[in-house]
């Protein structure tokens, strides 16, 4: 004999289906939210992701932010350590091109300074970093009023023409654990003596003082 049902068995069985509701809301929020960031790695890894922020436009990759522009006014430019929890690692190929800043700070995430990154900034007089392994080729070509150049003691590679008519800059930076200076790298600079370089490998024209030096 099967007894009708009592309220009170109504009610547990409305309790048990909003139990079931309830868990089932929280399984599709939880699966929305995992797709939603496996989708977002894929992106990262695949290609980066394009920002601005107030100073720079930024491109974001799995593995660190590059600055791509710098598009702020000040004279001092400082770079971020980290852009939405990303590392920022490089400064871009073309980033500070011909931009008006007098000092860089560099943060201590950047490893790299790429292409042409400060090329032709006439007014830049001071850059300082702590963690920089390489410098691009061109990155501060003719940057005349450049003579203070601190990138820590990881600095491995100085590409070629990197500081090429850096004419107040008189000395080599960073060059505790330097292992190769490229071809012009310091032609035309203010480098004259450029010491003790044994155990680096030095291209015939680093710091050739005419332009056409064979």
């Amino acid at each position: 004999m099967i007894l009708p049902k009592t309220k009170k068995d109504y009610k547990g069985t409305i309790m048990k289906d909003r139990v079931k509701i309830k868990g089932l809301i929280i399984t599709i929020v939880l699966v929305i939210i995992i797709v939603t960031f496996l989708s977002y790695l894929i992106l990262l890894f695949r290609a980066p992701i394009s920002i601005e922020t107030k100073n720079y436009e930024v491109d974001l990759y799995i593995d660190g932010a590059t600055l791509t522009r710098y598009i702020g006014g000040e004279k001092d430019a400082v770079v971020p350590e980290r852009i939405y929890g990303i590392p920022v690692i490089a400064i871009g190929q073309f980033c500070f091109w011909n931009k008006e800043v007098v000092t860089v700070n560099l943060s201590k995430n950047v490893k790299y300074i790429e292409k042409e990154a400060f090329g032709n900034c006439l007014k830049l007089k001071s850059i300082e970093g702590g963690s920089v392994v390489c410098v691009g080729k061109d990155a501060f070509t003719y940057d005349s009023e450049l003579e203070k150049v601190e990138l820590g003691d990881s600095l491995y590679l100085i590409k070629s023409g990197a500081f090429e008519g850096c004419t107040a800059l008189t000395y080599i930076p960073s060059r505790d654990y330097l292992r190769k200076i490229e071809e012009r790298a310091f032609a035309e600079s203010g480098v004259t003596d450029p010491g003790d370089l044994s155990g680096v490998e030095v291209a015939h024209d680093a710091f050739a003082s005419e332009m056409f030096s064979e």
